[in-house]
């Protein structure tokens, strides 16, 4: 049967099927699915049914005590409330709620394997003074067999919180969403600080339920906390990771999670959600003036800058309104940082020389000139006379370009309105007419918007509705206006916006791809309203919807950078924020889908896209969108993927890289590699939306660091001196300074992916940490892999050898050369411990006594006494016999093999060297017969 919407909100949609009289609201977070029945005691009326193609596992449970056969429709079972089903191909379990007792049949669904569960007569629902129904079914378990190997660890069935999550499910089960779910905030006046409410319309589905059923855990109203006591309040919802950095004492007790793929979504109680969310500051400058320092080449580049224009076709509102919009907004940077620039050099306080230059090389004409240029190139748009014009689509309600088949060698548009292109190729000006990243493209060119009526007050002023359909196309806030939809892009639950329009219905969901221009695209709307709220001339009407829109703006950019900082922006090292599985190797997430999380962009899966693309456009909103611990993370591995490809800085992308170079603590490096910059990387697909003075700028209002990171040799300017390339060496720890516990084996193990090793050498190489600070937060970290790494480190760099000697490790007798703990490579590891739950265990030092290791031996003079590789014995059927062993196809190891830092056979055990094929760095006690497995081989003598 058909249904309809017949409700929509930013929390979720309700559904109508009217031959059915059933409704459903579909809400985020939702635990539960709910289906609301109203009758008419109409004969002819359906009654609910819940179907399923899969065979169940086992009869069906009633009431959690009695079991139902699946035989035939005319036998019925009554239900109090509610009903478990186990299917067994799937493994998973449900459980089903009724808000009223009802009678219900279980039978085999005909064709198939599986079974229907059908409600019937008599239901008495003369209780409720609306006659409804609601059924309820929740998904408890998902690995109930342990056959499911996508759900399922070892085999087993998942016991593990089932059982507490059931009662949590009951608890909750007469509380649903209902169809007037919404988002509203709100901002006390003068406040840096928000209050998100997001309100679930709470409906109590059960007017009869048993004595001692009734929850009664009082609950404050307000997951932050308050006074009213609610029964509603026992409303269970899932929480993402963002959701619980805000909230206060509202987790579920027991405590309930499951993984998504952006993290862990927890349950919460509360019927209204109320989060504190602090506002980003938004202005058109930095917290603080470029350092002086600068200053000459700063003037020089913004002196440069101001000479650009669009091109043509541009100017004429041809093309596409990406790459239009990206360049309207460069000029819109520039034409600011010269503004602030001549306010700095014209104050009384201000003796710096390079300002005598200011009113030669930033003379106001020239100003005045690049703002009439900006005026011009953001009119053409909005005034109707470009050659690929806006149109209103009337069906979708949003604001599209009427698209252009762009001719290359007249630089016009082959089309003219009404033929409109867009319309019909999803593909042209990357979706628009589909409503594809109309934040992205609409962000740009109301930033331009702010930028004139900033410095022209009157334009803003008639120009005003106009302006305003891009704006409303993007953040429209108002439920009265139905020419747009509320927040087109914006999803409120996740707290980031979606890039996807209508034109691709991807089976993996909504995406979004750049989030730093989602972010921008917020911050120009509340730039807008700031700007006209200084318009002295506008009217009543205008300064209200100034004032909405600087607020509504800034909320937008706080939540939207949130979430780009939880999801986007990812941590590997920081236990606290980490969100994805290990798995995920990366610091940056180049496309966030709904099912998934890729490295890659949509134009390109070189590793520096997906980091460049989450930095563009650079704005004074880029400091609080970076934060620093994510800089320090992800610096090198962006600055390894540019330094390796010279498509990025070809391809305008390495600015990008100097711009978190200086936040990273290198502002001089930064200035001084973007002079070397040729100008035609300002004209790329990746550059043309940057300028050098706007890069420059942004280098020179990064805040000090006080530790930077550790800039790789290929970062650092030409001809470095011994210092910076002693600091570039590789550390390689030998033991922490606690060789009686920090041995190879704690260091090598496996602590979330990476080894103790490579967690500690990381910390002291990228965030400059010391080697103590650096053993004992990993230490911390993961104290049972290693917490016995906790202690002052012993560093060795680039070739530089340990000075080791046997201190209280003695050579290794005759009897201790010729047993078992004769295995350890004897190049490389010859201190071999030999009491304690370590016995056997190699090391490059010696042991120091501990509960660990009691006593320890040295193994380097038993090649004169212990068991001749040659000499080695086999068993066969059940004699001992000597056999002689032929290695004419593996011939002694040369030097440079036996010494190198990847062998580590033990010489008296396993002496045959795999030196080529798959096997390349086996040992074998036996010559390898060579193949495929291992094509090269060698054997290691001890005298080797």
């Amino acid at each position: 049967h058909g249904y309809s919407v017949t409700r929509m909100t930013n929390l979720g949609v309700t559904l109508k099927w009217d031959m059915a009289n059933m409704t459903s609201s579909i809400v985020r977070g939702m635990p539960f699915a709910t289906v609301e029945y109203k009758r008419d005691f109409d004969e002819n009326d359906p009654l609910p049914a819940v179907a399923s193609k899969i065979a169940l596992l086992e009869d069906p449970l009633v009431d959690g005590v009695t079991s139902m056969p699946c035989k035939a429709q005319d036998e019925t079972v009554a239900v109090e409330r509610e009903l478990q089903l186990k299917f067994k191909a799937s493994g998973f379990t449900w459980i089903v709620f009724f808000s009223e007792p009802v009678r219900i049949s279980c039978s085999p669904l005909e064709g198939t394997s599986g079974v229907v569960v059908q409600v019937h007569e008599p239901v008495d629902l003369t209780v409720d003074p609306e006659n409804r129904l609601v059924v309820r079914a929740a998904f408890l378990n998902n690995c109930t067999t342990g056959y499911n190997p996508i759900y399922c660890r070892d085999g087993k069935p998942s016991e593990e919180d089932v059982e507490a999550y059931a009662g949590l499910l009951r608890r909750g089960s007469h509380l649903h969403a209902g169809e007037n779910t919404r988002v509203s905030y709100s901002i006390p006046d003068e406040s840096s600080v928000s209050t998100l409410s997001f309100d679930w319309d709470v409906q109590n589905s059960t007017r009869r339920l048993a004595v001692g059923d009734i929850p009664t855990s009082p609950m404050a109203r307000h997951l932050r906390g308050g006074e009213e006591e609610d029964e509603n309040d026992e409303y269970i919802t899932f929480a993402l990771q963002h959701h619980l950095d805000r909230m206060n004492a509202s987790l579920t007790t027991p405590k309930f999670c499951a993984p998504t793929v952006i993290g862990q979504a927890c349950l919460v109680k509360g019927s209204v959600w109320s989060l504190d969310e602090p506002l980003t500051p938004v202005d058109f400058r930095a917290p603080r003036h470029p350092n002086s320092d600068f200053l000459p080449d700063l003037i020089n580049a913004t002196s440069l800058d101001l000479s650009y224009r669009l091109p043509d076709y541009f100017q004429r509102g041809a093309g596409d309104t990406y790459f239009s919009g990206k360049m309207l907004a460069r000029q819109a940077r520039v034409l600011l940082i010269a503004d602030e620039i001549r306010e700095m050099c014209s104050s009384k306080t201000n003796s710096d020389q390079a300002c005598d230059s200011v009113s030669d090389l930033l003379p106001t004409s020239d100003m005045d000139e690049m703002l009439q240029s900006l005026r011009d190139g953001v009119s053409i748009w909005i005034n109707g006379s470009a050659e690929a014009p806006f149109v209103y689509d009337e069906v979708w309600g949003g604001l599209i370009s009427c698209g252009c088949h762009f001719d290359e060698e007249t630089g016009t548009c082959m089309n003219k309105f009404p033929d409109c292109p867009s319309i019909s190729d999803p593909g042209l000006n990357f979706g628009n007419g589909y409503y594809n990243d109309h934040h992205f493209h609409y962000g740009y060119m109301i930033y331009a918007a702010a930028t004139v009526t900033h410095f022209d007050p009157q334009w803003g002023v008639d120009n005003f509705e106009a302006m305003m359909l891009l704006v409303r196309d993007i953040a429209n806030p108002s439920l009265s206006d139905t020419n747009f939809p509320l927040y087109r892009h914006k999803d409120w639950y996740a707290g980031h916006s979606w890039a996807s329009g209508i034109a691709h219905p991807y089976l993996n969901g909504k995406n979004q791809e750049s989030s730093s221009e989602a972010i921008a695209a917020y911050e120009a709307v509340a730039l807008f309203g700031d700007a006209l709220t200084g318009a002295t001339k506008a009217g009543d009407h205008i300064q209200n919807v100034a004032s909405e829109l600087s607020l509504i703006g800034r909320v937008m950019t706080a939540t939207e950078i949130r979430s780009t900082d939880r999801y986007w922006h990812v941590r590997q090292h920081d236990k606290s924020k980490k969100i994805y599985p290990d798995m995920y190797k990366e610091n940056s997430v180049g496309i966030l889908w709904n099912t998934m999380a890729q490295f890659q962009t949509w134009f390109g899966n070189a590793p520096y896209l997906p980091y460049g693309i989450q930095l563009l456009p650079i704005t004074p909103a880029s400091e609080f969108r970076d934060q620093p611990d994510w800089v320090r993370e992800m610096y090198r591995p962006f600055a390894d993927a540019c330094n390796d490809d010279s498509n990025c800085e070809d391809g305008g992308w390495s600015m990008l890289k100097l711009a978190m170079m200086a936040s990273a603590g290198h502002r001089v490096e930064a200035a001084a590699r973007l002079k070397n910059l040729t100008s035609d990387v300002f004209e790329t697909a990746g550059g043309n939306g940057h300028s050098r003075s706007n890069t420059l700028w942004y280098i020179a209002t990064r805040p000090d660091v006080e530790n930077p990171v550790n800039l790789p040799k290929s970062d650092l300017a030409p001809g470095p001196t011994d210092e910076e390339e002693e600091d570039d060496a590789r550390y390689e720890l030998v033991n922490c300074g606690t060789p009686d516990t920090c041995t190879d084996a704690v260091l090598d193990t496996d602590a979330g992916g990476n080894s103790c090793r490579d967690r500690i050498v990381w910390l002291i190489s990228v965030m400059s940490q010391s080697e103590e600070e650096a053993c004992s937060q990993v230490g911390d970290e993961y104290p049972q892999e290693c917490g016995e790494c906790k202690a002052e480190v012993y560093v060795i760099r680039d070739d530089d050898k340990p000075q080791v000697s046997r201190g209280h490790c003695e050579p290794c007798t005759e009897e201790q050369c010729n047993s078992d703990l004769n295995r350890c490579p004897i190049y490389d590891r010859t201190f071999v411990c030999t009491e304690g739950p370590s016995t056997g265990g190699c090391a490059p030092h010696p042991w120091m006594p501990s509960n660990q290791c009691g006593s320890c031996c040295e193994l380097s003079e038993c090649k004169n006494g212990g068991v001749a590789p040659g000499d080695q014995s086999t068993v066969s059927g059940g004699e001992d016999q000597v056999d002689s062993l032929d290695s004419d196809d593996c011939l002694p190891c040369p030097h440079d093999v036996c010494h190198s830092p990847t062998t580590l056979c033990p010489v008296h055990e396993a002496p045959f060297l795999c030196t080529d094929g798959l096997s390349t760095g086996g040992c074998a006690p036996e010559p390898w017969s060579l193949g495929r497995q291992c094509s090269e081989c060698c054997k290691l003598l001890p005298d080797c």
